[in-house]
C-alpha cells in the first residue's frame, strides 16, 4: 500500500468549503497551504476545516515570487500569515499541531539561508514523508529535509486554471492520463510514499473531485503528518 499526504496549495477559495466538505465525505485528510489574505476573507470557513480535523499551512500571504521580495518583505509575508493561522486556531478551539510552510510556485528566493533560520525561529519544519525515494541525493535533501514543504508529485491540476504553461495538459483527460502513468506504467518514478500537490481553485473545483475519486482507485492510504 502507498502512503500519501495530500496537499491543497493557494487556497482558501471560493470553493473551499466544498472541497472540504467532500474530503470529509471521502474520509481523505489533507493540509492546505493557504494564503494569508484569502484565509482573512474566508475565515469562518477555515475555522470549521480545523474543527474537522484538517491541517492549515502558510503559503504566504499574497502568493509571490520569494526571488522578487527583499529579505524584510519575505519574512513579513510569513509572519503576517503564521498570525493569521494562530488567530484561526484560537478560534477554532483548537491547539496548532505543527507549523508547516511551502513557498509560492517553489521558489525559496535569493536568501535561502536567511529564511530557514527565519522558519526555524518561528517553529516550522519541513513536511516530511517516510521512506521517500529521490532519485538523487541532493533532491532529497533540498526537498524533504529543509524547514520548509515540497512535494514529491506535482498532479497539475493547476495547468487548467493557467493557460500560460508548457505542459501538453489542456484537458481534465490530460490530467487524469499523466496521472494514471505516473501510477501504473512509470510506478511514480521515484518510490512509493508521496507528497502530493493538487490546488484550491476554483475554477477546477470539477476536476479536483474527479481526481480525489480516482486516486481512491489505487491502493493509497491518505493520511496527515505526525
Amino acid at each position: 500500500m502507498r502512503l500519501a499526504y495530500l496537499t491543497i496549495d493557494d487556497g482558501p477559495s471560493g470553493d473551499f468549503e466544498h472541497k472540504v466538505a467532500f474530503l470529509r465525505a471521502r474520509d481523505v485528510p489533507a493540509v492546505f497551504f493557504c494564503v494569508g489574505a484569502q484565509l482573512e476573507e474566508r475565515s469562518a470557513a477555515v475555522v470549521q476545516a480545523i474543527r474537522s480535523g484538517f491541517l492549515i499551512a502558510n503559503h504566504s500571504y499574497s502568493h509571490p515570487y520569494f526571488s522578487r521580495l527583499s529579505l524584510e518583505e519575505a519574512t513579513r509575508e510569513i509572519t503576517a500569515t503564521d498570525a493569521i493561522i494562530e488567530q484561526l486556531y484560537r478560534s477554532a478551539g483548537r491547539d496548532r499541531p505543527m507549523k508547516l510552510f511551502r513557498f509560492p510556485y517553489g521558489d525559496k528566493g535569493k536568501r535561502t539561508r536567511s529564511l530557514k533560520r527565519c522558519l526555524t525561529a518561528m517553529g516550522y519544519s519541513g513536511l516530511r514523508i517516510p521512506k521517500p525515494r529521490l532519485p538523487f541525493p541532493y533532491a532529497r535533501w533540498l526537498r524533504l529535509q529543509d524547514a520548509d514543504s515540497w512535494w514529491t508529485f506535482d498532479v497539475r491540476d493547476w495547468c487548467l486554471a493557467h493557460r500560460d504553461h508548457a505542459y501538453p495538459i489542456r484537458s481534465r483527460n490530460d490530467v487524469i492520463d499523466r496521472l494514471d502513468h505516473e501510477l501504473t506504467r512509470a510506478r511514480w518514478r521515484i518510490g512509493s510514499n508521496h507528497v502530493l500537490l493538487l490546488h484550491d481553485h476554483a475554477e477546477t473545483a470539477p476536476l479536483f473531485q474527479d481526481l480525489i475519486d480516482h486516486l481512491l482507485t489505487y491502493d493509497i492510504a491518505f493520511t496527515l503528518p505526525q
